[in-house]
């Protein structure tokens, strides 16, 4: 699920380790940091320009 939702996303080694930790996390908790991502994703979110 978390790599799905992570499809096409550049993952440095620290990234890998993370994912595969996470990964072994119950089910319910696995889907929902999925579901947020994709979701996140979905909104096609642009960093918001600063103000000088």
């Amino acid at each position: 699920m978390l790599r799905d939702a992570l499809a096409g996303v550049e993952l440095g080694a620290e990234d890998e380790r993370i994912v595969v930790w996470a990964s072994g996390w119950d089910s319910p908790t696995v889907a929902t940091v999925a579901s947020l991502l994709c979701r996140v994703r979905a909104l096609n979110y642009e960093e918001p320009e600063v103000e000088a």
